[in-house]
């Protein structure tokens, strides 16, 4: 080492680092930086290659659209106005609105629930109001059909186990 040349704290240049370990260092094989540039500028060009593609294909879709180049489907003329009965509530040719729609449904629902009315004649059901109904089941009970077969579990074991 000259005196003439600028040293750190630790006698060393002042470049150089103050550890020194023999045999250690870094792999110089492993990566190439050239080739990741490379790819890198590859890479660029491909994707602005593919914009600038894209952007033709675009404009001469624009350019074709401008001068009304398109011609109607050859089954466009002989196509209805309206499409076929049922229609779809909301389609064209549907005269309600589905909210409307399900309003008159629930008003209708609503008046049934409310109201006395035959359900079967024949059969004697009659539809009830809803909260008749739960007075009439308040008073009178739940209906219990009658068993026809005897119960399994007689009387007499009912009482317990008597030991003798």
């Amino acid at each position: 080492m000259s005196s003439t040349e600028p040293q750190n704290e630790w006698g060393k240049k002042s470049g150089e680092s103050r550890v020194k370990s023999p045999g250690v260092a870094h792999e110089e094989s492993d990566a190439d930086v050239r080739d990741i540039l490379r790819f890198g500028a590859a890479l660029f060009v491909a994707v602005m290659f593919t914009n600038f593609l894209l952007w033709g294909f675009y404009s001469f879709l624009k350019a074709g659209a401008e001068k009304g180049e398109l011609k109607p489907p050859p089954l466009a003329s002989e196509r209805q106005s309206l499409p076929p009965e049922p229609r779809l509530q909301g389609a064209p040719g549907h005269e309600e609105f589905p909210a409307s729609d399900l309003g008159k449904f629930r008003e209708q629902e609503n008046q049934m629930l409310g109201s006395f009315g035959w359900v079967d004649r024949k059969a004697g059901i009659v539809r009830v109001p809803i909260e008749k109904a739960k007075t009439i089941l308040l008073e009178r009970g739940l209906p219990v059909k009658p068993s026809e077969t005897e119960p399994v579990f007689e009387k007499k074991h009912a009482s317990g186990n008597q030991r003798k």
